[in-house]
């Protein structure tokens, strides 16, 4: 066997110098060049090197460049992406998780970081294979500052041309909002369940005439049989036939979207075949699963009765009223036609009483002894006295009786004109007469002025031991009522006898030369009474003396009978 010959100078060095010049660029100095050798089969080779490292430079810039994009569109995803190799090292980690688990990349990436899964919830673990390489997970996690959060995403495992697992990527996302309104859609859905099982009222849940749902209290409401469902039952066989073609019409309305009454009483039928009186209201829903209507039911048979019972009764008692006002009118008729006959029938006595005895006094009295003339006098004194108390007597009457004809009044007008009436009773009187701020009332014009009249008049009787004699009239607001007085500084009295003031013919210094019949306040009393308001009064002995009243907080006109 011969020996080969080696290979001659010329042929080695070039292929060692390409041999050299390929080493350095498969290190990964791609822009080391291939140097030039002779031959041609050599030049061949070096420029079929260098076009290969061209189009590896371009290969290689075109994955930098989309390695950039993709990170770029991972970086900016509010999705939390992690990636990690089979024995759970994290190789990567975009931005959101970052900031999710409070951590930096630099801090995790190499390591076997893991979020503290609570595993009582985790869904979705199941063997990877390359059949099925994307797996579904939802779970708990616990986060550093305490708080816990859901989580929902996928796994997706990536492996070698022999099935070796390579690299697992998750993407997750946070629906802690979202499970919480789904706990809180149960739980509204949990307390919807319970209100409409534990309802007062029946409600009875339809599609077209069909029931589908009808609550505890609409099966009593029914009596149905609870040992059968009645769903599919039609809600017209609970109807009496004569309302059925009603009920239908109104339904098929109400479903097309037309006006139909919401409200409305109806005759139902019990399973036992008996009516009775029923209110509904009713209205259209929209379900999952298309339109419905619901009913809400309330037995009202007891109501209706207790209704025309009431309707009965009103009936009666206005009946009774009709009859006793007009037997109130036909008495006060016959009271005033009484009034006036009384009126007139002690009114003839006392003129002749009076002019008699006037007569005696002009004609005879010189003869007569003294005392006689005295007991004339007297008798003149008593008759006066007498005819007062009967005009008196006639005023009461006629206040009690008399309608109210209500309308604004200005009581200053009625106080300077009561004044005038009374210039002879202040003549020769040293009387200061204070008129305050008096608002405009509604009431009877007349009465009120009898009002005025009566109390300035009382003020100046009690006053005339004054000098000088202080009257001040005026008002004043209480609790949002408007308040009249009138105030004098007279010889008073004592509260303990205030309850007597207002009643008939009493008086608080009979014999002490206060002339009075004993009704000028009680025909105060009772005009003040009729208006709605009130009156009260503040002294002492010695006074002074204040009469605070009001026309009633309703200033509206009182029907006149």
């Amino acid at each position: 066997m011969g020996v080969m010959a080696p290979l001659p100078y010329y042929l080695t060095l070039p292929v060692s110098r390409i041999a050299d010049d390929v080493n350095t660029i498969a290190q990964g100095n791609l822009d080391h060049p291939i140097r030039k050798t002779r031959g041609r089969e050599f030049a061949v080779l070096g420029e079929s090197l260098d076009q290969m490292v061209g189009t590896l430079k371009g290969m290689i810039l075109d994955l930098r460049n989309k390695e950039e994009q993709y990170r770029g569109v991972v970086e900016s995803q509010s999705e939390l992406i992690s990636r990690k190799s089979p024995d759970g090292t994290i190789t990567f980690v975009n931005e959101a998780f970052c900031r999710y688990f409070g951590v930096f990349r630099e801090e995790i990436i190499g390591t076997r970081f893991s979020p503290a899964i609570i595993d009582d919830n985790l869904h979705g673990a199941v063997p990877r294979s390359m059949v099925s390489p994307v797996t579904p997970i939802e779970y708990r996690v616990h986060l550093r500052d305490g708080s816990i959060r859901w989580l929902r995403g996928h796994e997706q495992d990536f492996f070698d041309p022999d099935e070796r697992l390579v690299e697992t990527q998750s993407v997750m996302t946070d629906i802690t909002d979202q499970k919480r309104a789904e706990q809180a859609l149960r739980e509204s859905e949990e307390r919807f369940r319970e209100l409409i099982e534990h309802a007062p009222v029946g409600i009875v849940l339809l599609r077209g005439a069909e029931i589908m749902y009808a609550n505890p209290a609409a099966r009593t409401l029914f009596r149905l049989d609870d040992t059968r469902s009645h769903l599919g039952d039609s809600f017209l066989s609970y109807i009496p036939p004569a309302e059925r073609d009603m009920i239908r019409e109104r339904t098929r309305k109400r479903e097309q979207g037309e006006p139909v009454p919401d409200e409305y009483e109806m005759t139902a039928l019990r399973s036992d075949g008996t009516e009775f009186s029923c209110h509904a209201v009713i209205a259209g829903i929209e379900l999952a699963d298309g339109s419905a209507t619901i009913a809400f039911l309330r037995d009202i048979t007891d109501e209706k009765r207790a209704a025309e019972e009431r309707r009965e009764l009103y009936a009666g008692i206005e009946q009774r009223i009709q009859e006793r006002t007009a037997e109130l009118t036909l008495a006060n008729r016959e009271l005033e036609a009484f009034s006036y006959s009384v009126s007139h029938d002690l009114r003839g006595p006392l003129r002749a009483i009076d002019g008699f005895s006037g007569i005696l006094l002009r004609e005879y009295g010189p003869d007569l002894p003294e005392e006689a003339v005295a007991y004339i006098r007297k008798v003149r004194e008593n008759t006066t006295r007498m005819a007062a108390l009967i005009d008196a007597i006639l005023e009461l009457s006629r206040v009690g009786r008399q309608a109210i004809r209500r309308s604004e009044v200005q009581p200053s007008v009625v106080v300077r004109d009561v004044l005038d009436q009374l210039q002879s009773e202040m003549a020769g009187r040293e009387i200061q007469v204070l008129i305050g701020d008096l608002p405009p009332c509604r009431g009877d014009p007349v009465m009120i002025r009898q009002v005025y009249f009566n109390l300035i008049e009382n003020a100046l009787k009690f006053t005339r031991s004054r000098d000088p004699a202080v009257i001040e009239i005026g008002a004043t607001t209480e609790n949002g009522e408007q308040v009249y007085y009138v105030r004098d500084n007279g010889v008073g009295f004592g509260m303990q006898y205030a309850d007597k003031l207002y009643k008939l013919f009493q008086r608080l210094h009979e014999n002490q030369g206060y002339e009075g019949t004993g009704l000028g306040l009680a025909i105060v009393s009772r005009i003040i009474e009729r208006h709605g308001g009130w009156i009260r009064a503040g002294s002492g002995p010695g006074g002074p003396t204040t009469f605070s009243f009001s026309f009633g907080k309703d200033q509206g006109d009182p029907p006149v009978p």
